[in-house]
């Protein structure tokens, strides 16, 4: 008879019998496992305060070699001296436009705006530029535009000061219609919705909105109003209402607190002093006075004399050498022409854009080759930043007048 596999399995397990269990075998080889588990914890203890130890006497003694001043060298970067400097805060601006060569002079329609390394076509040749922290300001008929270089927006209109020339162009005194400051984001205007009403209008071309439409009565009648310079928060402008003043009106209107109060030929140095950006012309820093401020000083160019770039001070009695200052560094401005640079004999320059605290741009008076030059306050350097065009073609500077 076969015998099953599970048959055979239960008369194994009836046969084992119950088990059984050797107690004192147990408890033995517990406690050696014990002991050793001890003397293995013992022996790392051990270990971890003979760390602790040679770490406090290697402590105490760099301590006491530090105290002494016999450190080892730490190795710290240094600025490499190739590296390059940091970008302007603002965009060398200026506009190009090609002109007929024979024959009688239409106006012309195009030009090119550089920004920059940008160039970018302009459907209107003769605009007004300005120049803000954060891009460029242009005028087209009696509208106002900014761009950072892409897309422009259009930021104004109905602009007092923009007056229709022959063949659908405009003429107007650009410095006087729309102005920008020497740092910063504002850009100034008068706006003329209604030709007896005039209000100022100031915008922030860094938040991208207007901070100020304020009505100006005073601008109402006669000629109006002339915007001079923004200094700091601060729109300076002159009021023509009273013809039989002896002397034009000049008026700072506050974009902080909408505060417009009288200015005064002190009061406005003061505040040019008061910022950077700017230069003061005199015999010492504390004397000094900012040109075409109404003062003595109404005009201030600098002249190729030798290797040297010397300011000229245009007074009542005529014209003479003279100290020029930084309002940021207090110290006298010394320059120097580029190296190999050889403008014809006497050339004169006038600066028309800083591009930070520390560099200015200035362009080459009427009738001489438009060279654009740059120069740094902190060593004098000059370099000649773009060379002049072909002879048709006219360069137009930011915040300058217009030709014709």
């Amino acid at each position: 008879m076969t015998t099953t596999l599970r048959e055979m399995l239960a008369r194994q397990a009836s046969e084992a019998g119950p088990p059984s269990l050797d107690i004192d075998e147990l408890v033995g080889l517990g406690e050696s496992r014990l002991r050793r588990r001890r003397i293995v914890t013992a022996a790392g203890s051990a270990a971890v305060v003979a760390v602790v130890v040679v770490t406090l006497v290697l402590g105490a003694a760099l301590h006491g070699a530090i105290k002494r001043g016999d450190a080892p060298p730490v190795n710290r970067p240094s600025p490499s001296p190739t590296e390059p400097p940091a970008p302007p805060v603002r965009q060398l601006l200026y506009s190009d436009v090609p002109v007929p060569t024979t024959g009688t002079w239409p106006l012309p329609r195009k030009g090119t705006i550089h920004f920059g390394e940008r160039a970018i076509e302009s459907g209107n040749a003769f605009v007004h530029l300005d120049v803000t922290d954060d891009g460029f300001v242009y005028t087209t008929k009696d509208e106002a535009w900014f761009s950072d270089g892409d897309n422009p927006r259009q930021i104004g209109s109905r602009i007092c000061a923009l007056r229709a020339l022959r063949d659908g162009g405009i003429a107007h005194m650009a410095d006087a219609a729309v102005i920008t400051g020497t740092a910063g984001s504002l850009v100034a205007w008068f706006e003329c919705a209604d030709p007896k009403s005039t209000t100022l209008i100031v915008y922030d071309t860094g938040s991208g909105r207007e901070v100020v439409r304020q009505p100006m009565p005073l601008c109402d009648t006669g000629f109006g109003c002339n915007l001079d310079a923004i200094i700091g928060e601060h729109i300076y402008f002159t009021s023509t209402r009273d013809t039989e003043a002896s002397s034009p009106r000049q008026f700072s209107y506050d974009v902080t607190t909408g505060r417009q109060i009288p200015a005064t030929t002190s009061s406005f140095a003061d505040d040019v002093r008061s910022n950077p950006r700017r230069l003061v012309v005199g015999s010492t820093w504390a004397t000094a006075t900012p040109a075409g401020s109404g003062g003595k000083v109404e005009s201030l160019v600098f002249r190729a004399v030798g290797t040297r770039l010397t300011a000229f001070a245009g007074e009542a009695n005529g014209e003479s050498p003279a100290t020029v200052f930084d309002t940021a560094t207090h110290r006298a401005v010394q320059l120097r022409l580029p190296p190999g640079y050889h403008p014809p004999k006497g050339s004169s320059y006038s600066i028309f854009e800083w591009l930070d605290d520390n560099t200015f741009a200035l362009m080459p008076e009427l009738n001489e080759p438009a060279d654009i030059i740059t120069c740094r306050l902190s060593d004098g350097r000059c370099r000649l930043a773009v060379k002049a065009g072909p002879d048709h073609v006219v360069r137009i500077m930011p915040a300058t007048g217009l030709p014709g």
